[in-house]
């Protein structure tokens, strides 16, 4: 497959992926444009209603701040004067009843013990106790703060702000201002959306004065006014559905919720709230056509720029393209010898095709250039090769050429010729003919006229083979009038050898004697040594057994000492003992007939204790003689301790001098025995010398029958100087 090919494959496979993606993109946003919608309806009806709940809030609590800093209500609170407070209320409520904003806003004034003070709608009801179930109102008490919150009053869910009523910081009270949810249903009715206020039925008994209930699941309606068809659609969508999707929808509407919390959190109810589902349709299609028209454009403008793509491509690329491939296959074919010529790249552009041709077109001209000056070079290196194979080493490659890498194959093949020359030859056939006389033991043809340095070393070296052949002949001569001398001498060295090795013999039996007497009484010392150690271990142990002795006697000194105190309380407790007894006697005597019983029994005490006294001062004096024989058994320790302590030093004494003499007799008899090693090394290097003497001898008949040898092949060979050469003399 060619590139056009595959280029315009990969330009419609690239828009139909993109095509793909988009189509899949859109419609999957597409798809999740009804998730979208009522996720934005929700959270656009849960807002509205925070902020119209947030805003009537504010009203109230602008206008509770505004009429707790009323003078004459504030004076009604401390004088506890309801009748000002009415007719100041009365007056706020004329001025209001024309303002919608301020409709069906009610004041309630508490007092600071939270008990009712005004209900501006209802003054006759007042001092009850609100602190049971007003937790609010409380709060404010105890922050000081004004708070806006929604709580369950007694006909429903209300909208409630408390401030505190203050002057000069003490507090006097507070005033609520209630409204219910009645503007806020009206200003989502505006808007074509209804709402359902709903208590939840777990708090149905708090609002105990509701009349009518109206029920909607677990929920009961906390509102007069509602649209009746909104609420009976109401009642049958599914409320498990709504709380947990968080919306739900049936033929006409879109119903949401808010969960309402009171001032401690807890669920009290929920605002369901609903939108016309024609406007949420309405919504969905518009979105959804947006997205169909710009899937179309996209469409379009892939299609439009896809065909303007591949148009382009083949015009200012492919074609081109084409051309340059012919033009290069054509050089290739030029190049690899298959055509004898090749013509110029034919394309007349100023892009990058048609730099890229004429810089192709330039290295066609250069390149047909070279190949012809490279065929001259290579017919050059040709001749120059043959003539170096017939061993002609003096000729030169002449021939030149523009490439570079045949120009340094010439220069290296033409210094290789010259370093070969000159440390060869400059003729191999001269060489050959040397070297046809050295094989028949010729040595004396020579490289004549050649500076080559192997032409010179191969006449150096037949010259110093002439040199060593008659060094050979004359040493042979010397040395095979030497080998009858040695061959003397040798005979004397051997019966002298056999002499001395008897006489070593002799000596090395003796001094073996000696080497093991004086063995023998290193050992003894050694063992003496041993004892001496063993003795002095046993001292040791006597001393560590009479400091345990020193120490138990410390220890009984001590027990001793215990008991003796112990033997001075038992005293002293008799002595009170009997003291006690003579009190009680004498009590019993002042009792008369009904003491004597208690008089026996303090005798029977008094003897006790007396009894006790006598036994403790025995037991006291025995202590003290075992004090005294622990004393004299401590000191006689000591002693023992002081003359082990002695008799380890006389032993310790004892036992260096046997060391002393131990290694005096150990280096006795470490020379002994170096002095037998020696007489008996050179015992058996005189053996070996006789033995030496025996082989020397066989040796030296040898040495005399290889210079008989040696003679014999130098005169075989022919040299320069072979018949000159005579025996050295020194």
């Amino acid at each position: 497959m060619n590139l056009g090919k595959r280029l315009s494959i990969l330009i419609i496979s690239i828009s139909l992926i993109a095509l793909v993606i988009s189509f899949i993109v859109l419609n999957y946003y597409k798809s999740g444009i009804k998730n979208n919608v009522y996720e934005n309806t929700k959270a656009n009806l849960i807002t509205k209603m925070d902020d119209k709940i947030a805003g009537r809030l504010e009203v109230g609590i602008t206008n509770a701040i505004a009429f707790a800093n009323d003078k004459n209500i504030i004076e009604a609170l401390k004088t506890n004067n309801r009748n000002l407070a009415i007719s100041e209320l009365k007056g706020i409520d004329n001025k209001f009843s024309t303002e919608a904003n301020f409709k069906q806003l009610k004041i309630h004034i508490h007092t600071a013990d939270i008990k009712s003070f005004l209900r501006a709608w209802k003054p006759k009801k007042f001092g009850d106790d609100l602190s049971g179930f007003r937790h609010t109102i409380s709060k404010v008490k105890e922050t000081k703060k004004s708070l806006t919150t929604i709580e369950i009053g007694n006909i429903g869910i209300f909208l409630v702000a408390i401030t505190p009523v203050i002057e000069n910081g003490t507090y006097f009270g507070s005033l609520e201002i209630l409204q219910r949810f009645n503007i806020i249903i009206n200003q989502f009715k505006k808007d074509k959306e209804n709402i359902l206020v709903l208590l939840d039925d777990k708090f149905e008994s708090t609002a105990k004065l509701m009349k009518n209930k109206v029920r909607i699941a677990n929920y009961v309606l906390s509102q007069s006014k509602y649209d009746k068809d909104f609420l009976s659609a109401a009642r049958k969508i599914d409320f498990s559905t709504l709380l947990k999707e968080g919306y739900i929808l049936d033929d006409k509407y879109f119903y949401t919720f808010k969960t309402i919390k009171d001032f401690e959190g807890k669920n009290i109810g929920i605002t369901l709230i609903s939108e016309d589902k024609k406007v949420v349709d309405n919504i969905i299609d518009d979105t959804s056509s947006i997205i169909n028209i710009a899937l179309l454009i996209i469409v379009l403008l892939i299609l439009i720029l896809t065909t303007t793509i591949l148009t382009s491509l083949k015009k200012v690329v492919l074609n081109p393209l084409n051309d340059f491939q012919q033009g290069l296959l054509e050089f290739f074919r030029f190049l690899n010898k298959e055509t004898k010529s090749s013509q110029l790249i034919n394309i007349n552009t100023n892009d990058e095709i048609g730099v890229m041709t004429k810089v192709v077109n330039q290295n066609i001209e250069n390149t047909k250039t070279l190949m012809e000056e490279d065929a001259k070079l290579i017919e050059d290196v040709k001749r120059v090769v043959s003539l170096v194979g017939q061993g002609k080493l003096n000729q030169r490659i002449e021939k030149s050429t523009k490439d570079e890498n045949l120009t340094e194959l010439k220069d290296i093949f033409n210094n290789m010729l010259d370093v070969t020359s000159k440390n060869v030859c400059e003729d191999i056939n001269k060489i050959n003919v040397v070297f046809e006389s050295f094989e028949k033991l010729d040595f004396r043809a020579r490289v004549e006229n050649d500076e080559g340095a192997i032409s010179k070393g191969i006449n150096n070296l037949a010259d110093i083979i002439s040199q060593i052949l008659v060094e050979n002949k004359s040493n042979g001569l010397v040395l095979e009038q030497s080998s009858h001398k040695l061959i003397k001498n040798v005979n004397t060295l051997n019966q002298n050898s056999n002499e001395a090795a008897s006489a070593l013999e002799e000596t090395a039996a003796a001094l073996e004697e000696i080497t093991g007497n004086i063995s023998s009484n290193t050992n003894n010392i050694i063992e003496m040594s041993n004892l001496a150690s063993s003795v002095t271990t046993s001292a040791s142990k006597g001393e560590e057994l009479a400091s345990i002795t020193t120490k138990a006697m410390n220890e009984i000194d001590l027990e001793v000492n215990a008991i003796n105190e112990a033997i001075t309380v038992i005293d002293q407790i008799a002595f009170q003992t009997n003291i006690l007894s003579l009190n009680a006697a004498v009590e019993s005597a002042t009792a008369g007939e009904a003491g004597k019983g208690f008089a026996v029994v303090a005798a029977e005490v008094r003897n006790l204790a007396t009894r006790s006294a006598d036994a403790a001062k025995e037991i006291k004096n025995l202590v003290l003689k075992a004090t005294e024989k622990a004393n004299d058994g401590k000191k006689i320790s000591e002693d023992m301790i002081s003359g082990y302590i002695t008799l380890k030093d006389n032993i310790s004494k004892t036992i260096q001098l046997i060391k002393n003499v131990e290694m005096a007799s150990k280096e006795q008899l470490a020379g002994i025995e170096q002095i037998n090693d020696a007489v008996n090394s050179l015992d058996h290097q005189t053996q070996q010398n006789a033995m030496i003497a025996s082989e020397t001898h066989d040796i030296a008949r040898e040495t005399d029958n290889l210079a008989k040898l040696i003679v014999n092949d130098t005169n075989s060979k022919e040299f320069t100087g072979k018949d000159e050469t005579k025996v050295k003399t020194d």
